[in-house]
């Protein structure tokens, strides 16, 4: 095996991790969107408290409500 064949696994392996991370991000994203569905009526208190102590999704969905209620510009 010479060294472009290392070169181009590598690649290889680098581009399908970085397909993978994608993935993973575009459900986080579906989440997101679905919690913000679900908490649309929710106070500013909550949202805010999502806001902060949440995890990434949660701090995504409660972003979104924010800006759907003009908490947040």
């Amino acid at each position: 095996m010479g060294f472009w064949d290392a070169v181009g696994k590598g690649a290889k392996m680098v581009g399908q991790g970085a397909v993978a991370v994608g993935k993973g991000m575009a459900e986080q994203a579906r989440e997101a969107s679905n919690l913000a569905d679900e908490w649309a009526y929710k106070d500013k208190a909550f949202i805010y408290n999502k806001f902060k102590n949440g995890n990434s999704v949660e701090k995504m969905a409660a972003a979104k409500v924010a800006k759907q209620n003009g908490w947040k510009s």
